[in-house]
């Protein structure tokens, strides 16, 4: 299936449109720069290392780097800290004891989420760090169905 008739995956009218070849059609922002120094923040981008399923999975990767960009325009894109806290370089110094995980089983986050739980685990921390993973739900099952 080539561009022109490739199928929209995602819809987001007065924003942008996901096409399955992940192709992204954005409607109104930012153009997409390319590879480079910011001159302003000093910030290069560069190639994101895909995490768990993400490299098979075109509306997630392509999905949540496009969103998380456009709700964050200043952000370091996936590796911010914000989007990927494993990047974090204070993640050994969390100040709790415990953290619980959750995660869905078809949210196309939930790689990112078993990720976390591997690297809080490797950083040094001293806490306990589980995970729950909620079989057959998808992203945001819980404010969707709030009796879950």
């Amino acid at each position: 299936m080539d561009s022109a008739t490739a199928a929209i995956v995602l819809d987001f009218p007065l924003f942008l449109r996901l096409y399955s070849d992940g192709r992204v059609e954005r409607f109104s922002g930012t153009d997409v720069v390319p590879t480079s120094t910011n001159p302003v923040t000093g910030v290069r981008s560069k190639d994101i290392e895909p995490i768990g399923g993400e490299i098979g999975n075109v509306r997630g990767k392509s999905f949540s780097d496009k969103l998380w960009m456009f709700a964050c325009p200043s952000s370091s894109g996936s590796d911010d800290p914000m989007m990927n806290p494993a990047m974090d370089p204070g993640l050994s110094r969390l100040g709790c004891e415990k953290v619980l995980v959750c995660v869905a089983e078809k949210d196309f986050l939930r790689d990112r989420g078993w990720y976390y739980k591997e690297e809080l685990g490797k950083s040094g921390w001293g806490g306990v760090v589980e995970i729950m993973e909620a079989v057959g739900e998808d992203h945001v099952f819980h404010l969707l169905n709030p009796t879950w």
